[in-house]
């Protein structure tokens, strides 16, 4: 769920050989170039998202109708999200082999600053930024809460270690 789909990066660049032709002859608008595949993933991140919902979700004992599409819904929208960031690499970058180097560079960094291993609490000062603009933190949020809400028994502050003890 947290990286970015490097696999579109390839499909990216290769339609940007019709694109320089076709924008070269001045046939077609530039627009529908960047519209068309970004309209043509939408219905298969939201499928291949439910079929891993439909799979994932009770097999590891999650329970309720409105958590399982909820946690479908920001599943979909978070990998929807890592597509669109491998297009855009795939469009911005320079070439095909950069992409994918640039795009594992900024996901590295992105999910090493978003609060899970180190926990925001123990982020250094200096690196909050980094924690404030990542985009990976939200779905973690949100997937968490979803998930995690309804323990039975909440989770105890320990003054000695401040840290949660019982927390499963």
């Amino acid at each position: 769920m947290m990286k970015i789909k490097v696999d579109t990066i390839p499909r990216g660049v290769a339609t940007l050989a019709s694109f320089y032709r076709e924008r070269a002859s001045q046939t077609y608008n530039a627009f529908w170039y960047f519209v068309g595949p970004t309209l043509a993933e939408i219905p298969y991140c939201f499928m291949s998202s439910l079929i891993f919902t439909v799979i994932f979700y009770p097999f590891v004992g999650f329970q309720g109708f409105v958590p399982v599409v909820l946690f479908w819904l920001i599943l979909s929208l978070s990998i929807l999200m890592q597509v669109y960031m491998g297009m855009m690499f795939a469009y911005a970058l320079p070439s095909e082999e950069v992409a994918p180097i640039i795009g594992v560079l900024v996901n590295s960094v992105f999910i090493l600053f978003m609060g899970f291993s180190p926990p925001a609490y123990a982020i250094p000062s200096g690196y909050k930024w980094l924690y404030t603009i990542s985009p990976m933190k939200f779905p973690l949020s949100v997937t968490v809460a979803l998930v995690f809400a309804d323990c039975d028994e909440l989770p105890t502050w320990n003054e000695t270690t401040h840290i949660y003890i019982r927390i499963l």
